[in-house]
């Protein structure tokens, strides 16, 4: 899709200024599309400007990639974006993700797409708070307290889907468990609560590449999304969540070690679940 800056009668002012060209292309008067990096910084430095910079629709094209900042006048536009059926990529409190909405068919498709995702390799989900986890998996089968100990923070649950849950049937077919995130990130849960659902959630890259922690880092898959909000350059490294699997009640699996394995099993201790034998995970 090809964007423009709506931002009224001032972007007629700024335009008559500023020229860029690279190679990819930049048009403030057409559209934004991926560019060099400094040609990228110079219009993320105008948006921040421009405190009533919106993103609009203007033509249906597979090029779009403006990137913004990862603050919270900007997430309106990440919510248009998602409810157009479109890909945004998100930082989150680990590494920069790409996200949909988790109840939109041909959304969950554009995600495989991007990233060249065996269709048999299954999404996370992400949330804004607790409560709203239940509308998505089963939780009646844990202590009480442990999901408010664990979440938010660089963890991963997998949990019973079950039978109420509100997700599409199109994400992850087959599958009777559900993978849920709620990252400690500002701008990630204000954008989950205001588009008011659950955001399909898998990392920023294409498959079989390492996972990245920069926004210039996927910038090859920049026109395939929406838009990019950028938090510059995440400090927790590439070791991802810490993913633990609890569908069964008492017990729990780590699935991936992550980044926060010691304190994720600190507090599983804590609420007497014991350590379950090895074996094969449902991976998110």
């Amino acid at each position: 899709m090809a964007c423009l800056f709506s931002v009224g009668h001032s972007i007629s002012t700024l335009a008559s200024h500023v020229r860029f060209s690279c190679q990819g292309g930049v048009r403030l008067s057409g559209g934004v599309q991926k560019c060099g990096v400094s040609v990228r910084r110079k219009v993320k430095a105008i948006s921040m400007a421009l405190n009533d910079v919106r993103i609009s629709e203007s033509s249906q094209s597979s090029e779009c990639g403006v990137v913004l900042p990862a603050e919270n006048k900007f997430v309106q536009d990440a919510v248009d974006g998602l409810r157009r059926a479109q890909v945004i990529a998100v930082p989150t409190d680990t590494l920069y993700g790409f996200a949909c909405d988790a109840c939109c068919e041909d959304a969950i498709k554009n995600v495989y797409s991007i990233k060249g995702r065996s269709a048999t390799r299954p999404l996370a989900i992400c949330v804004a708070d607790v409560e709203n986890i239940e509308h998505y998996g089963t939780v009646e089968h844990l202590p009480d307290g442990l999901l408010r100990a664990l979440l938010p923070g660089p963890v991963t649950l997998i949990l019973p889907r079950g039978e109420r849950s509100k997700l599409h049937r199109s994400l992850n077919p087959g599958l009777t468990s559900i993978a849920v995130r709620i990252p400690d990130s500002p701008f990630i849960r204000s954008l989950c609560r205001e588009f008011g659902g659950a955001l399909a959630l898998t990392s920023a890259n294409s498959s079989s590449e390492r996972s990245t922690v920069a926004v210039d880092e996927f910038s090859h898959l920049w026109s395939h999304c929406f838009a990019i909000f950028d938090a510059g350059t995440l400090p927790a490294g590439r070791a991802g969540s810490t993913i633990v699997d609890l569908t069964a009640g008492g017990e729990f699996k780590v699935v991936r070690a992550g980044s926060a394995l010691v304190e994720t099993v600190q507090i599983l201790s804590k609420f007497n679940l014991s350590e379950r034998a090895e074996r094969k995970p449902e991976e998110p």
